[in-house]
């Protein structure tokens, strides 16, 4: 007669292994929504009910701080979304399991776009009767970057840069006499690519109203406050013009 069988269990250890297959399924302007394949138990090296799955989160161009979201339900989950991102921003993304134990390895890492949104603030208008002009800005582009080149800048001046995350698709410019009728005015839309735009035919000696707003896929971005511009009176009695243009590129 044989000698009656014993079961032994080994100690539990963290995962060895990450989830495979981290894919992006959605997005919106302040989302991202990922799928993965589970461990199987048999990597779990846990009871089912300890393990969950960690999401590692950072922005591609380095601003702002990492964070990580944990998805607390047992190991056979494989959807989560993660909120409270910025619109039409690159985000780096990987995966782990854990259990009561620890942590697993990192899974390689996914690149995420969030979506595009309308324009943050709106653009910056001058026109040629400004005592000071905007600086002047050259774009050039690289791979993966963008370098601006300003120059006409003033001495032991403070000046703001603002980077807007968003495609420009082009602007509107309305105008109308300061009698702020609202059948009276005029818009006219300018390409992505235009820095200024010379409105014609305004009469001597009168004051008009400009708004200026940007443009994106998804819509227009917040109106600049209304400008008013006084035309000079001159001696012919030639068109008068007003060159109005965008200070941010």
């Amino acid at each position: 007669m044989s000698a009656p069988s014993r079961l032994i269990q080994t100690l539990q250890d963290a995962p060895d292994s990450h989830p495979s297959n981290l894919t992006l399924l959605s997005a919106t302007q302040t989302s991202l929504r990922f799928n993965w394949k589970p461990l199987p138990e048999t990597e779990f090296n846990s009871s089912p009910e300890t393990v969950g799955y960690r999401l590692r989160v950072w922005r591609t161009d380095g601003q702002g701080e990492d964070r990580t979201e944990d998805v607390e339900r047992e190991g056979g989950t494989s959807e989560t979304t993660v909120e409270g991102l910025n619109p039409f921003t690159q985000y780096q993304v990987q995966i782990q399991a854990y259990n009561s134990i620890g942590s697993g390895p990192w899974s390689n890492t996914v690149a995420a776009l969030t979506a595009e949104s309308v324009p943050s603030g709106s653009p910056v208008f001058y026109s040629e009767k400004d005592s000071e002009g905007p600086p002047s800005v050259q774009v050039a582009e690289g791979e993966g970057s963008v370098t601006l080149i300003l120059s006409g800048l003033k001495k032991y001046t403070v000046y703001e840069l603002q980077v807007l995350a968003y495609t420009r698709m082009g602007y509107q410019i309305s105008y109308c006499l300061d009698s702020r009728d609202p059948q009276r005015w005029t818009t006219v839309e300018v390409g992505s690519t235009a820095r200024q735009f010379t409105v014609t035919g305004l009469s001597s000696e009168q004051a008009y109203v400009f708004r200026l707003t940007a443009r994106t896929a998804v819509g227009w971005g917040e109106e600049q406050e209304a400008l008013v511009v006084t035309t000079e009176r001159r001696a012919s009695p030639a068109a008068q013009e007003v060159v109005c243009s965008s200070g941010r590129g």
